[in-house]
């Protein structure tokens, strides 16, 4: 077993252009998607770098968010995209810039304080295959394990354990965000911007690193226990039944 303080690190390793290029983009839903100039930058100052870059070419009326164009054709602004599991438009921009952060894959676990940094692109699937085996898991898990770090701060997910455990942003120790400016910002708890950018959907900015608070495990199985019913009538009795 390695001692306490040290540390796993890695990255899974994606290949793809470094500039834009014009693609549909569409939610998990299915939808009619969106015209975009999709770009997937490599780290925090591709990120950086590509919005300056398009907030510079676009002019005055560039807007960080907005969908569509602008009078006189005027480019509009720019979002972040995961794996695009949103049902709806959340990561859709008609004729703006989308930054697929799915190339931000580092990520390191500090065992002494039970806490993972990775990057806004790593997936909780890719997450949880790394931690387990090594005694920790992320605290809130949704229903798919196709859901980005970024995305899931900036939905603030939940899992099956609401009710204990909170959302995800609960669990966020601190963030860099690359601001509508051109800006990396390192916001941690008590500053305002963290938590509009919890649930956010991506308005404040482009996630493109958290540190997210551990839980440890004994191992990747479960102790569950069962009890069969006849049918809805005996479940609900179940469920109603004291204890």
């Amino acid at each position: 077993m390695p001692p306490a303080d040290a540390t796993l690190t890695g990255t899974i390793v994606r290949t793809a252009p470094l500039h834009p290029v014009q693609a549909r983009v569409r939610g998990w839903g299915g939808g009619p998607g969106a015209r975009v100039s999709l770009l997937r930058p490599q780290d925090t100052e591709g990120v950086r770098r590509a919005v300056e870059d398009w907030r510079a070419s676009a002019g005055a009326g560039w807007r960080a968010g907005a969908g569509g164009e602008g009078g006189g054709g005027v480019r509009s602004g720019a979002i972040a995209r995961g794996m695009g599991r949103s049902y709806g438009d959340a990561a859709q921009l008609n004729d703006g810039l989308v930054l697929d952060t799915t190339r931000l894959k580092d990520f390191s676990l500090d065992r002494a304080h039970g806490t993972v940094t990775a990057g806004a692109g790593v997936t909780l699937g890719e997450l949880l295959n790394a931690l387990v085996p090594e005694g920790w898991m992320v605290p809130v898990v949704p229903g798919t394990q196709h859901v980005t770090v970024g995305g899931a701060i900036a939905s603030d997910i939940h899992g099956k354990n609401h009710g204990v455990a909170g959302t995800f942003g609960s669990h966020v120790e601190s963030l860099d965000l690359v601001t509508a400016e051109g800006e990396v910002l390192d916001l941690s708890p008590e500053k305002e911007l963290f938590a509009a950018t919890l649930g956010g959907m991506g308005l404040t900015g482009v996630i493109t690193r958290a540190t997210v608070r551990l839980s440890p495990v004994s191992g990747p199985w479960l102790s569950v226990d069962s009890d069969r019913v006849r049918g809805l009538d005996d479940a609900l009795a179940a469920l109603l039944a004291p204890g």
